[in-house]
């Protein structure tokens, strides 16, 4: 991928809660660029329900993922295999510790797309952990 792109990003989450499972797909459309090693991308979340926008980026390393929110949720997520982190997790309903246990994070690269596996528990202000896996392509326009 060069430098400064249009890129199309594409996020498939699967949550399993107990014998609950979950998927949501998403699209973006946003910018990216790599510099130093990393490849940023930057895009809006824009909630369906009440038009509330939250600035996005994601910091994709070798085995190290951070995923940043700014707006109505506001939080730094960090991925990294084999490793347990903490975050507040910000949203209009209050604020909680989101703790992000990552089993797997993976990058697979073409000439003009990226790929990112992640497998991780999710645990929000001491509940339960809940099993997820996601998938997040971006892609050169």
């Amino acid at each position: 991928m060069a430098a400064e792109n249009n890129v199309l990003i594409t996020m498939i989450a699967h949550q399993t809660d107990g014998n609950h499972q979950d998927r949501t797909e998403t699209v973006y459309p946003g910018k990216g660029y790599e510099k130093d090693g990393c490849y940023y991308v930057f895009y809006d979340e824009v909630d369906p329900d009440d038009g509330r926008v939250t600035k996005a980026s994601l910091r994709i390393r070798p085995r190290h993922i951070d995923i940043r929110k700014k707006g109505a949720i506001n939080t730094q997520m960090v991925f990294i295999p084999g490793r347990c982190t903490e975050t507040e997790y910000q949203t209009p309903y209050g604020k909680f510790i989101l703790t992000v246990d990552t089993r797997r994070a993976e990058i697979s690269r073409k000439e003009k797309e990226m790929t990112v596996e992640l497998e991780y528990r999710l645990s929000l202000g001491g509940t339960d952990a809940i099993k997820n896996r996601m998938t997040i392509k971006v892609a050169e326009l």
